[in-house]
């Protein structure tokens, strides 16, 4: 906007430029798409980075559209001329989008701002994302994603020192997401046309396979150089929604997808032809064979550590185990009593483990077919599981948001998370298994790191600080130096020592003096922590009279509201009046007797002094 005119735009498809003297508009420029945002830049140096074809005086009107095109482009205020249109593909919308049913307005952005020190170009879209663009060539810089919906899978891909670099995720979408771990800066992968479903990483994370409800597998080789993904390949052949899919373990041979027509194929990737040419149309793939593997729909697919067999599980209830050389079914593993979720074989044994709506994990020999082990635990169907630790643990997640942690030499449940708020549809581990990635219905994707080993070291750190300062009380203790004792008796939280402490002051010369003065020097943690055990220690006869001579002295230096300001002031109180009440009615009773013992006593002195009288005048008269 120059100081004597400003631009307007709406959903009408035109431009129009006021002039604010005379508050009328000067030009109306046809620009044949919605726009939402339009930002005219402060300064012709902004735009000497755009290779502009077209030449244009420094004082002509410049001014930026973002339309529900979904690309951004430059257009002149005098000529009325579109002069850039931005390369970058990104957010263009096509015919397989559709974000409402009012094809005409249609929206891809909904707002813009141009901010001068990055320059940059900062959009958020109508699927609830951040875009940043930058100036040089209006290409994608950054892209935050704000809302996901139902996540259906989640992939770790490593970079080339095998350390996980992105997580890709398959939302209700799609579009498949590619998460950077270091920014979160978001790509999206164009090209299925419905809903993807399932995802797969090949054993040296060099494709990505996605499958989706289009019926049809994608192959995505990754380009280092570019840290991008184009899609080299594609499968069509299923009649039905393609819900599962999975590499060959120790090469890119083949591939294995399961589908919702029943049906499970094995496609050859022998002839894949990896060009980074993203011009060059995507090759087919053919399929190898085609099996009829189950009365309902594949739910899961899982090849074998050496690529001679691989598993499905079927909403039928059954898994079953097939042979890739000779298209022969090896064997049908029955004892779930509803659908299997999950299939996934050991990396080390040789065993295979279902995961079922039942809400069961069993573990099946891959030798004799026979079922090893069944695992309960969790109260609703189990989603996905995950073998971990060269084999011998297990990680399952369920419906109701749990992850469960097993051992599967005792079947015992580890640990149990709590991790979200609904169905955990997607799971996976990075290769060293340091870290582990959720994903479910409730829109979020997490990130877990193992932290056994830091646990563990922490636990050994813990323990050798409590077995020194244990020596320190000891030592203390020796030296008659029961006040320092107190202090680190209470922090190491030893009711029973810290009672002899009090004890062994108390018999001290002026020893209540002594500890009314420690008492005072007290934080408000020790003093709360001390009428805790007070409350212990007033409930048993034998230490009440060390417990009610602490009482009297909190009370003497600690005023009534800052006792019931402390953390369990109100509730140690509450606790401590009906055994006070008990001590001093028992104290009352034994007074009592004490007075009935001593006028006994007297009473008989005094009979025994009357007849020694008697007797004596008896002989005196005598």
């Amino acid at each position: 906007m120059s100081s004597i005119s400003c631009f307007n735009s709406g959903r009408d498809r035109v431009v129009v430029i006021w002039d604010l003297q005379t508050l009328s508009s000067t030009r109306t420029i046809p620009v044949m798409e919605t726009v939402e945002a339009l930002i005219s830049l402060p300064s012709m140096d902004y735009l000497k980075p755009l290779k502009i074809k077209q030449t244009f005086s420094p004082n002509e009107p410049l001014f930026f559209t973002f339309g529900n095109s979904g690309l951004v482009k430059l257009w002149s205020g005098t000529t009325g001329r579109c002069l850039l249109i931005q390369e970058d593909k990104t957010h263009e919308k096509t015919a397989g989008n559709s974000y409402s049913k009012d094809k005409e307005h249609e929206q891809v952005f909904l707002n813009a701002y141009f901010n001068e020190t990055t320059r940059m170009f900062y959009t958020n879209t109508v699927d609830h994302n951040i875009v940043a663009f930058n100036i040089k060539k209006l290409k994608l810089e950054k892209q935050f994603i704000g809302e996901l919906g139902d996540v259906l899978d989640v992939r770790f891909f490593n970079d080339n020192d095998n350390n996980p670099l992105y997580a890709i995720v398959a939302n209700n979408d799609e579009k498949v997401k590619i998460f950077n771990l270091n920014t979160w800066h978001c790509q999206m992968l164009k090209g299925h046309t419905d809903i993807v479903i399932g995802l797969d990483i090949s054993y040296d994370h060099s494709l990505l396979a996605t499958c989706s409800k289009d019926d049809i597998v994608r192959i995505w080789s990754y380009d280092s150089d570019t840290s991008s993904f184009s899609c080299v390949a594609l499968a069509e052949g299923h009649t039905g929604d393609v819900a599962a899919i999975a590499f060959s373990k120790t090469s890119n041979a083949f591939i294995v997808s399961g589908s919702q027509d029943t049906t499970a194929k094995v496609w050859s990737l022998e002839k894949l032809i990896l060009d980074k040419d993203l011009s060059i149309e995507p090759q087919h793939l053919s399929s190898l064979f085609t099996l009829k593997t189950h009365d309902k729909e594949v739910n899961s697919v899982s090849v074998s550590i050496n690529d001679k067999h691989f598993a499905t599980g079927s909403a039928d209830k059954t898994a079953k185990i097939w042979d890739i050389r000779n298209q022969k079914l090896l064997a049908v593993l029955s004892g779930h009593r509803r659908g299997i979720w999950c299939v996934q074989y050991s990396p080390v044994n040789p065993e295979l483990a279902t995961a079922s709506a039942d809400g069961l994990i069993k573990i099946w020999s891959t030798k004799d077919y026979n079922c090893l082990h069944t695992i309960e635990g969790h109260d609703a169907s189990v989603l996905r599981i995950v073998y971990l630790s060269m084999g011998t643990q297990l990680i399952s997640s369920g419906s109701d948001g749990l992850l469960k942690l097993w051992d599967l030499k005792t079947s015992t449940c580890v640990k149990s998370i709590d991790a979200h708020e609904g169905k955990i549809w997607g799971m996976t581990a990075s290769t060293d298994e340091s870290l582990l990635v959720t994903c479910a219905s409730d829109s979020s994707v997490i990130v877990w790191r193992d932290s056994t080993e830091e646990e563990r070291q922490a636990k050994r750190d813990n323990v050798e600080e409590v077995l020194l300062m244990e020596q320190e009380v000891s030592n203390l203790l020796i030296n008659k130096k029961y006040h320092e004792a107190l202090k680190i008796a209470l922090n190491l939280n030893q009711p029973f020592r810290a009672l002899k402490i009090l004890k062994e002051i108390l018999n001290e010369i002026d020893g209540i003096d002594h500890l009314k003065n420690t008492l005072l020097q007290f934080s408000d943690d020790h003093l709360n922590l001390l009428f805790s055990y007070v409350i212990d220690w007033n409930t048993n006869t034998r230490h009440s009279t060390e417990a009610q001579i602490i009482i009297k002295m909190l009370l003497s230096i600690v005023t009534p509201d800052k006792i019931l300001k402390l953390p369990n002031g109100q509730k140690c109180v509450e606790s401590l009046l009906p055994y006070t009440e008990r001590h001093m009615a028992r104290i009352e009773r034994l007074s009592q007797q004490v007075l009935f013992l001593d006028f006994s006593w007297h009473s008989m002195k005094y009979l025994d002094q009357s007849s020694n009288v008697s007797t004596s005048e008896e002989f005196s008269t005598t």
